[in-house]
């Protein structure tokens, strides 16, 4: 059995759902990731407003007067790092597939205020033609559904991700075992090479000599200009470190971040990963990964950590690093710094400030707050029990 459960809350009158998973939006603990099936709304619209899905719904169920508990409110919950964002996601919605959802409106939103990330899907219980949907013993039958997939899922999930890490340039072994926590593996290193675990199982290993080969890929070392669009963006784009959620479902930890490390990401598919001493909020170093010529960079190579989260502008601390690379690259380097120069920006952009404002829980809003610490313990138990049956920690 996995580390992952899909917990059917109770069906109620309405969809008080939706003003749950909008109130916790409100306190950046929740953000809207996908929905469907809303014919007035336009899809290619990132988000659909909570009023407007609720109106929709609302509408939707009123095919059906005998149905007196419309809502369906399903949590997808999973342990730790074992599966990243986008993995839950789809499970979840495959779930709903197969138990007749597939054609209904649909919200789900990714919740960060409990210890174990988890999306929130919200249907309705009737099908376009007005009929119910099955729900007799659907707890059993979605989690029945649910080992089906998993078993497909870790399989093909588990040979994707090794072609993909694998065809990184890296400098060291702990720079390939990055690339691969950062997909939700546990990483184990072994005489010969790393042991790969997720969903609470080994899923497989990777050997010296593979790891050996992917460092010999050819690459391009992209150093100075990295350094050169660190430099320039640091003008305009806040540096300062807060821990956020993750905005790309390839990076599911949380992890320290800023609006330039986001932006960077965003716009050259440069990921910032830091790391950071069990205790300590500051990180000690950090790594870059170039995901648009796969290439791993250490930090410090680029950009010293300091440098790189302080607020003030270096730009002669710039000149004299980029002196230190090839003799040939510096006077195309000059023409990049002169560039930046002359685009520099005198008003700093200050980091976002979360909105004051208090917003009181309500009953339901307890309610589920406590059923998702049910569907946590539940993960727990389970992983315990796995561990006993074992006679090992995993």
């Amino acid at each position: 059995m996995s580390r992952i459960i899909f917990k059917i809350l109770d069906a109620v009158k309405g969809f008080p759902g939706i003003g749950y998973n909008e109130r916790k939006k409100a306190k950046e603990k929740a953000r809207q990731v996908y929905y469907a099936n809303f014919p007035y709304h336009d899809p290619k619209e990132k988000f659909i407003l909570g009023k407007e899905a609720k109106q929709y719904m609302e509408v939707f169920a009123s095919k059906n007067k005998r149905i007196k508990y419309p809502q369906f409110h399903a949590i997808v919950s999973a342990k730790g790092n074992s599966s990243n964002q986008d993995e839950l996601l789809q499970i979840g919605l495959n779930i709903m597939e197969k138990m007749g959802y597939s054609q209904n409106p649909t919200l789900v939103y990714l919740h960060s205020d409990t210890k174990h990330q988890h999306p929130h899907i919200i249907s309705a219980r009737i099908d376009a033609a007005g009929k119910k949907i099955p729900d007799k013993f659907e707890g059993i039958r979605a989690n029945n559904i649910l080992t089906k997939l998993l078993n497909i899922h870790q399989e093909e999930n588990y040979k994707k991700d090794i072609s993909e890490v694998l065809s990184y340039r890296a400098a060291t072994i702990p720079q390939y075992q990055l690339l691969f926590e950062l997909r939700g593996y546990s990483v184990q290193k072994s005489a010969d090479g790393l042991k790969l675990f997720k969903y609470g199982t080994q899923q497989g290993a990777v050997t010296a000599l593979e790891l050996q080969q992917a460092r010999t890929i050819a690459y391009k070392n992209d150093i100075a200009r990295i350094r050169a669009l660190l430099y320039k963006y640091k003008k305009v784009h806040s540096s300062l470190l807060t821990e956020r959620n993750p905005r790309s479902f390839e990076h599911h930890n949380k992890q320290p971040g800023s609006e330039l490390t986001d932006y960077m990401h965003r716009l050259f598919g440069l990921q910032f990963a830091f790391f950071t001493a069990k205790g300590h909020d500051k990180p000690y170093g950090y790594a870059i990964i170039d995901h648009k010529n796969k290439v791993v960079y250490k930090g410090s190579e680029i950009m010293k950590l300091d440098q790189l989260i302080s607020e003030k502008p270096t730009e002669e601390k710039m000149i004299t690093e980029n002196e230190k690379d090839s003799q040939p690259q510096n006077q195309n380097q000059s023409k990049v710094l002169e560039t930046s120069a002359e685009e520099r920006t005198p008003n700093e952009r200050q980091p976002h400030q979360p909105d004051d404002k208090y917003i009181p829980d309500l009953p339901l809003d307890r309610m589920i707050q406590n059923i998702e610490h049910e569907a946590e313990k539940d993960i727990h138990k389970e992983q315990d029990a796995k561990k006993r049956r074992k006679g090992r920690f995993i």
